[in-house]
């Protein structure tokens, strides 16, 4: 099939609306790194590795904390991290310099990742300075002037990346730009149409995405309606309309199957290998679904042999209220899940109640779980 894209679909569109969402999600540390890497803010444009920039995130612990928090509360804390993260990497360079049996490519490795933090720490400075203005958007009323000033600040150098560019399919997006200038005015009128005198970000926000969701800007190639197949680190950063999450089963997420009959008491104290693995595998999925305006999620009911597959845990633990499916909180409880929560239940020490129609089901669980079985 081919046709006409929308503005919605162009890079150079989402990296323009990028850093006025981030506000309204109360900057979270994905959509940071994420502007990070595409230089947004920036008085010139980083050229960062995406592995090492991810890297350096986790080691400086910049995904950990609160995922909704005030831009100065952000930058502190972002601040207060790196400096420490920093000083970690220097003392450890230190060390490793007295010790003879360490390859000097290991020392290099090192360097190259104090030089990173130094340049992330200065960088991300840069950009929670560009913020401010936004930030102050989002804190009260605004103008449209203001709104339509700042658009400009941030727009100018994404015209200048992308008019230069050689690749002839990321060579569009220069058109996408000049298209959406043009927008600006058809945004003014309808600002005024919806909203009349009372400007705020969402509402600003709201009006945009109406008109660069209808407005076209290049024709579609024949294979443009194609799907992305990516694994879920890869598509934690790739910002789409729609993203559909599958095989989402227990096994696969998290890629640890719960046992009801392994002991919790002690891990969040001494976190071991798959329970700092799911926590990764937890925050790509968050990461992920927020990268997308809406998401659908499918699992396995059972597998081709026939074998009884169960969902995610990880389902039980959203909130099901501000959805508009009350599927899973009115459907009955499977037999299969009633063993697994009842098993959990058991291993988190807590008093349960069954009723005694199910009690041939929960009575082998608690004969196993009384037999202190030898290994545990």
């Amino acid at each position: 099939m081919s046709g006409e894209e929308p503005l919605s679909s162009s890079i150079a569109i989402q990296l323009l609306i990028l850093p006025f969402r981030a506000p309204l999600a109360c900057y979270p540390s994905h959509l940071l790194i994420s502007m990070l890497d595409h230089g947004l803010g920036l008085p010139e444009a980083a050229q960062f590795d995406l592995d090492g920039l991810e890297a350096l995130a986790r080691g400086a612990g910049l995904y950990i904390g609160p995922k909704r928090s005030s831009l100065e509360d952000r930058r502190r804390k972002w601040k207060a991290k790196l400096e420490g993260h920093l000083a970690a990497q220097k003392q450890r360079l230190e060390v490793l310099a007295q010790d003879d049996s360490v390859y000097d490519s290991d020392l290099q490795a090192n360097e190259a990742r104090i030089l990173l933090c130094q340049e992330v720490l200065q960088r991300s400075g840069q950009l929670f300075e560009a913020l401010q203005e936004i930030e102050k958007f989002r804190e009260g009323e605004t103008d449209f002037e203001r709104f339509k000033k700042e658009l400009t600040i941030w727009m100018e150098p994404l015209r200048v990346r992308f008019l230069f560019l050689e690749n002839a399919d990321l060579g569009t997006e220069a058109m996408a730009i000049a298209r959406f200038e043009q927008l600006l005015d058809k945004l003014e009128v309808l600002v005024k149409i919806i909203d009349g005198k009372s400007l705020t970000l969402p509402g600003l926000l709201a009006d945009l995405e109406i008109l660069i969701g209808s407005e076209e800007y290049r024709p579609s190639s024949p294979l443009a309606n194609e799907v992305e197949i990516l694994p879920l680190h890869s598509a934690r950063f790739r910002h789409r309309s729609i993203k559909y999450i599958v095989d989402f089963n227990d096994g696969i997420f998290p890629t640890r199957r719960s046992n009801p009959l392994y002991s919790l008491e002690g891990i969040a104290l001494n976190p071991g290998y798959s329970l700092i693995k799911e926590r990764e595998q937890r925050q790509a999925l968050y990461s992920s679904l927020c990268s997308s305006s809406q998401a659908v999620i499918t699992y396995l009911s059972a597998s081709r042999e026939g074998e009884l597959m169960m969902p995610s845990l990880w389902l039980d633990g959203w909130d099901y209220e501000k959805t508009n499916t009350l599927e899973r909180g009115t459907a009955p409880m499977s037999a299969t899940e009633l063993m697994i929560q009842f098993g959990r239940g058991m291993a988190e020490g807590r008093e349960l109640v069954v009723p005694e129609s199910a009690q041939s089901l929960t009575a082998p669980l608690k004969l196993y779980a009384g037999s202190n079985p030898p290994g545990r």
